[in-house]
């Protein structure tokens, strides 16, 4: 099945504490692909909980086919370690990059290094982030590395 072929809208609201949209793109991404499967086009809607009251709730989730709700557990991110070195970030790519080595690269600033690691190649799914056990931010730097690396 293709995304472009959904054509029935399914809105869900995700309620969580932070505006960081790259902390939910997981989760984004799933219900997507959820809603690709069942031949809905899926939009989700970022609702901040903690501008929700008792009084603007129903208006914030009006017309939502659907709300998940994240506890701060689930949203906020770790403090992220050094790299241990496990190769998850490796194993889970896609697309057979080394994603500890582009964030690496990326975070010292090395826009070339990154270009022929093949930083455009990613596809930013975020699975190398996800299953870091060091919690380390890589896509971040992978996209800070895609971004500067265009301009050279």
């Amino acid at each position: 099945r293709h995304k472009a072929e959904a054509t029935e809208p399914v809105h869900i609201a995700l309620v969580g504490k932070y505006d960081l949209q790259d902390a939910y793109k997981s989760i984004r991404e799933a219900l997507s692909q959820a809603g690709t499967y069942n031949d809905r086009k899926v939009s989700v809607d970022f609702v901040n909980s903690e501008k929700l009251t008792d009084e603007n709730v129903a208006e914030a989730l009006k017309g939502m086919s659907g709300i998940l709700v994240l506890p701060e557990s689930e949203s906020r991110r770790r403090e992220p370690q050094p790299c241990i070195r496990c190769g998850r970030c490796v194993e889970v790519c896609p697309m057979g990059l080394e994603p500890y080595l582009l964030a690496a690269q990326g975070e010292m600033g090395l826009w070339e290094a990154t270009l022929n690691a093949g930083v455009g190649d990613c596809v930013e799914c975020g699975s190398c982030a996800y299953t870091c056990p060091a919690a380390r931010p890589l896509l971040d730097y992978i996209r800070l590395s895609k971004r500067e690396s265009r301009k050279l």
